[in-house]
């Protein structure tokens, strides 16, 4: 009798133990993971809007653990949609999952997106149209940088060349005047010559006339003395 009892209990605690372990086993991460990844993941391209404070779990099972927290009227990229009613949403390059009923579309206002697209395009539009005329006024400035220092140099060249040649002239003068002043003095002394022969000629003339004078004379007074003889 006291085998058979003894029997039985050792029978129910095997039954306890092997319900054990199929418990540990059912809750256990790997078996978790295996049955995540037979979740197949429809793929979605969505922003959503969370409703309430949401967990963002590793997979979509309730023990995962939590990758991230979004807090009520934040925005959820969400990536996918599981069969058994998980959203795969992401998170700065992080996958998580969350309830299907956690989460509700976003509403958008189409004319405002509308009117804000068209809002950044003119001021895109504008930024360029400033950008090119800057460029434009750039080149301007360099072309004409260009000019005055090419104006500058020819100022600056053509005031060499005259300089020398300013002074290659007073130097061709210079030396003209050294050639003609002998030529000058030459003249000069030809001419004081002339006037001296002429000088003499008149004093040799005039003193032949004093002395044809002198003889008229003296023949006149000959005569008026031969007469009052």
């Amino acid at each position: 009798m006291k085998k058979k009892i003894i029997k039985k209990k050792s029978v129910f605690k095997l039954w306890i133990l092997m319900a054990m372990v199929l418990c540990f086993l059912g809750n256990s991460p790997l078996l978790l993971q295996v049955r995540a990844q037979e979740q197949t993941v429809e793929e979605k391209n969505q922003i959503m809007t969370a409703k309430d404070s949401i967990e963002a779990l590793a997979e979509p099972v309730e023990q995962a653990e939590s990758v991230h927290t979004y807090e009520a009227g934040d925005s959820v990229f969400v990536t996918g949609e599981t069969a058994n009613g998980w959203y795969q949403v992401t998170y700065q390059n992080v996958i998580g999952y969350v309830p299907v009923s956690s989460l509700t579309e976003m509403e958008l206002d189409v004319e405002g997106l509308d009117e804000e697209f068209r809002v950044e395009e003119e001021e895109g539009k504008l930024v360029v149209e400033v950008v090119e005329r800057k460029r434009a006024e750039i080149k301007r400035a360099r072309i004409w940088g260009t000019i005055i220092v090419v104006l500058v140099i020819g100022i600056f060249a053509l005031g060499i060349f005259s300089a020398i040649k300013a002074n290659k002239a007073d130097k061709e003068e210079q030396d003209g005047d050294k050639i003609k002043e002998p030529a000058i003095n030459e003249t000069k002394e030809t001419g004081k010559s002339d006037a001296e022969g002429t000088r003499e000629d008149s004093m040799e003339t005039e003193l032949k006339t004093d002395q044809t004078e002198n003889k008229k004379s003296e023949i006149t007074d000959e005569i008026m003395d031969l007469d009052q003889e």
